[in-house]
């Protein structure tokens, strides 16, 4: 692919500041997420292209209470996503690539009403660092077409390419999250899925169901382990 990625750094310090006074949203996704233990392999960020966004990026997780079916976490110190799980959506799968567990969320997003740099720093929340690599896709005559982000009114799909760290210890996951009317969720996500595998993984990896999963059941099977 051409072009040149692009980096998004959040400022150091940034916060929302008082008086700003943006309302909460809400939203309803369709995602599936793997997720694997280890560094990014050799050759998967050139798979995945260097016509991205790359976004650097501390989140921090609620962990210290278990709460079924919800995702709390402050997102790169400006904002609270609260999520609620509800329930799957059936497989998604590439044959000989990739198979995941589609999953239905429903999320509110808060913005801090004052800076927040110590908001998540409180015993109880995991602190879990991101390089983001970003794509965004949107339904064409039914397939999946690049797009920039936020430039389609319709359904679409982002698709992350993801280094993390929790703690020292390295991880990296591959997810889609898609947007939209439930049908055009499905029908966006599963397209965005045929054209991001239609070329093989490096090295003959695969994404499998046994590594579908998201961060909340990553993070909480981490927390009861320890």
């Amino acid at each position: 692919m051409g072009g040149a990625s692009r980096s998004h750094a959040w400022p150091e310090g940034a916060g929302l500041g008082l008086g700003q006074t943006r309302a909460p949203s809400r939203q309803e996704t369709l995602e599936v997420r793997w997720i694997h233990r280890g560094d990014l392999p050799a050759g998967m960020a050139e798979w995945f292209g260097d016509d991205v966004d790359i976004e650097f990026r501390e989140d921090r997780y609620l962990t210290g209470a278990r709460l079924p079916n919800l995702s709390v976490k402050v997102r790169g110190g400006e904002q609270l996503d609260v999520k609620l799980f509800r329930g799957t959506a059936g497989d998604v799968r590439v044959p000989g690539r990739a198979r995941g567990r589609m999953e239905r969320w429903e999320k509110w997003t808060f913005p801090f009403a004052s800076p927040a740099q110590d908001a998540g720093r409180a015993p109880g929340w995991t602190a879990v660092r991101k390089e983001r690599r970003l794509q965004s896709f949107a339904l064409s005559d039914g397939g999946a077409l690049r797009t920039d982000a936020g430039a389609t009114a319709g359904p679409g799909c982002t698709v992350e390419l993801t280094a993390v760290l929790v703690g020292d210890a390295p991880w990296w996951t591959l997810g889609l999250e898609a947007t939209g009317s439930a049908e055009g969720r499905r029908a966006v996500l599963e397209a965005t899925a045929a054209s991001v595998f239609e070329q093989p993984l490096p090295h003959g990896l695969q994404v499998q169901l046994t590594n579908s999963s998201s961060y909340a059941e990553m993070l909480g099977q981490l927390e009861d382990s320890t």
